[in-house]
Formats: C-alpha cells, sequence, structure tokens
C-alpha cells in the first residue's frame, strides 16, 4: 500500500516508477518519453505500439498506435506487449486492449471463470 506522498507520486508517474522497477530487477516493456523523434521510436520499440499519458491513472487515455504518432511533451511510450492482461483473475476486455472503457463502461470487460 502506498503510503507517503513520495510514494503515491512514484505510483502515478509512470516514467518514474518503471525506472524503479528496471533498478529492482522487474522486467519491464521498453518505453521512452516524449518528444522523441518518431524514426527513433520505431527503431526503438517497432510497431504496434502503447501511447499512454504519463501521469493518469485507470489506462486514461491508453492508446495502440500502429501507423502514426501524434505526440504531446509528457507522453509515455511503450513496447506493445501481445497477449493477455492478469489481474487477480483473468480479464476479457471486448477490444484488443483493457482500457479506459473497458475498465467502467457497461457491456466492459468481464473475468474469466
Amino acid at each position: 500500500m502506498c503510503r507517503s506522498p513520495a510514494q503515491r507520486a512514484a505510483a502515478m508517474d509512470k516514467d518514474l516508477s518503471r525506472r524503479l522497477f528496471r533498478v529492482a530487477g522487474v522486467p519491464t516493456a521498453d518505453w521512452l518519453m516524449a518528444p522523441v523523434d518518431v524514426a527513433q521510436v520505431a527503431a526503438s520499440l517497432g510497431w504496434p505500439m502503447i501511447v499512454k499519458p504519463n501521469k493518469q491513472g485507470s489506462t486514461v487515455g491508453l492508446s495502440v498506435v500502429r501507423h502514426a504518432l501524434q505526440l504531446d511533451d509528457a507522453v509515455l511510450i511503450e513496447r506493445f506487449v501481445p497477449g493477455r492482461e492478469f489481474t487477480v483473475g483473468q480479464i476479457i476486455a471486448p477490444g484488443e486492449v483493457f482500457d479506459y472503457q473497458s475498465k467502467y463502461q457497461t457491456d466492459g470487460a468481464r473475468l474469466a471463470r
């Protein structure tokens, strides 16, 4: 449980939390922070990739980018790792990714039995 303001800040900052995960030896998908050159993104991460706001929770603003980039100055760009999303139980998203709508909208994701 995150209790201190510093722990909560680290948990909300995706770039910082990924740096801490790597130091701790936790396998973490490769990422870059914008602004970054499109050619560098394609060479480092490949296509498709995940783009998400750096300091938002609950997958707000998560996008799968397949062909083009449109970046802001605080966007995390992460290698796309295909597969299923897992939490305590298996989540089956109605679309390709477990995003904000899947979590909170009617007819969103469901848990496998």
